[in-house]
């Protein structure tokens, strides 16, 4: 893995520190809708994020800087949809689901799934 940048976020007024880091081993990322995780510090994303649109690209990584947010700044316990609802406090717009289920801008999307995991 090598670091792609390293980025400092300011816009709540809380500053947090967070590493980006491509992953290219596929048992990180199993499923197709699979391309990016956190452990709220570095995110880790898959190679195959690169060949997603620019639209499913800025969702998946708004919804990990939150996911990032929640554990440095607010230090709470957290669910997939509380990262998806924040990503509209700190960036201004929602968090929609493509066909493939994964995270996009795209007002065409849909909630996030019930059948996926929490």
């Amino acid at each position: 893995m090598r670091t792609l940048v390293h980025l400092v976020y300011r816009s709540t007024g809380n500053l947090i520190d967070i590493a980006m880091k491509v992953d290219t081993k596929p048992s990180s990322f199993p499923n197709l809708r699979d391309c990016a995780y956190t452990d709220g510090y570095t995110i880790y994303v898959s190679p195959k994020l690169s060949d997603l649109p620019t639209e499913n690209q800025i969702a998946v990584l708004a919804h990990e800087v939150a996911h990032c947010y929640l554990m440095q700044v607010e230090k709470v316990e957290h669910t997939e949809d509380d990262a998806d609802n924040l990503v509209y406090k700190l960036f201004g717009f929602p968090i929609y689901y493509d066909h493939n289920d994964i995270q996009t801008t795209e007002k065409t999307g849909r909630s996030r799934p019930r059948y996926l995991p929490q």
